[in-house]
């Protein structure tokens, strides 16, 4: 019996494969992950994706479909967040995740997608099952809160801002007032929390995780410059807002513990990353590798057991 199953996440900034075999009882081997930087969201306008960056869909679909050929159909879960549900030309991807790979794209709103996270992120959380966490997680078009204990999300939080929306609209002139971007790209973030977040029913949380390409950035860049060590504090964050406000940085190099595919969308990354900080007043917070396809390959791994007859 073939027990492969793939989850493709198609996000605003990249898009993710995950392969994985369901072994007896449930447990999950996973044998790849694959991304690439298609930045679907780059050049949105009118509330239509460019007919660039859905061509670079198109094309990363094309090499999907290819390494998920062995698995079948009903075993592959394809899911579309910010981008495409906020694109009035979407259906074009759809289409193509029918015709390419056999399955129908599932649009996942924001509160879904927030608890898929979460969901993802509990399971390879170390913490007491009693301690109440929040997950963060910053797309390239929208953020994510969640609060829950255990397994369980009880509060999940959309915000539509994102690395690769901020980059297009504060940081995309090659040549300019770095501080002055910084500046108006945080003020912004925090308008758009202040409206996603209602002040006054956050709980606090005795554990802060943060996930996604950017946070995973942050924190590397300020362990390799001494600035941080296992974690992201908000002084860390501080320094590394100032070095880049400065002027210090030239965004043609790559600044030590930054890969170089997420350079240009790293500046509003660290905008928005503390926009958040101050927004719930944050210490500190744990970076962990999971995502939104654990989440749901978890859920549907789960509906797959309850339903089968052995």
């Amino acid at each position: 019996m073939n027990d492969l199953c793939a989850v493709i996440d198609l996000g605003s900034n990249s898009f993710r494969l995950l392969l994985a075999e369901q072994r007896n009882g449930g447990e999950l081997l996973v044998h790849e992950l694959i991304k690439e930087k298609v930045q679907l969201l780059s050049g949105f306008k009118n509330g239509r994706l460019a007919r660039a960056a859905v061509d670079r869909g198109l094309d990363c679909l094309d090499r999907f479909a290819q390494r998920t050929a062995a698995v079948s159909a009903r075993r592959i879960w394809v899911i579309g967040t910010h981008a495409l549900r906020t694109a009035r030309n979407a259906s074009e991807v759809a289409k193509a995740v029918r015709a390419k790979l056999g399955v129908t794209l599932q649009l996942v709103s924001g509160e879904e997608e927030a608890s898929l996270i979460f969901g993802g992120v509990a399971h390879y959380c170390s913490a007491s099952p009693r301690a109440r966490k929040l997950v963060v997680d910053i797309g390239g078009g929208s953020t994510e809160l969640a609060w829950g204990k255990g397994l369980r999300c009880t509060q999940p939080h959309s915000a539509p801002v994102g690395c690769v929306g901020l980059t297009d609209a504060y940081f995309s002139a090659r040549q300019g007032d770095v501080a002055e971007a910084m500046r108006r790209a945080r003020a912004h973030a925090r308008t758009v929390l202040d409206d996603a977040l209602p002040n006054g029913s956050l709980p606090a949380a005795e554990v802060v995780l943060g996930t996604s390409g950017t946070i995973e950035s942050v924190q590397s860049v300020l362990s390799a410059n001494g600035w941080d060590g296992e974690s992201i504090t908000a002084a860390g964050l501080g320094r590394l807002r100032a070095v880049l406000e400065s002027g210090c940085w030239v965004p043609d190099l790559v600044m030590p513990g930054l890969r170089p595919e997420r350079v240009d969308i790293f500046p509003a990354g660290v905008a928005l990353l503390d926009a958040i900080f101050d927004k719930l007043g944050l210490p500190t917070m744990h970076y962990l590798p999971a995502s939104i396809q654990d989440g749901v390959l978890y859920r549907n791994v789960a509906r797959t057991l309850a339903s089968d007859p052995r």
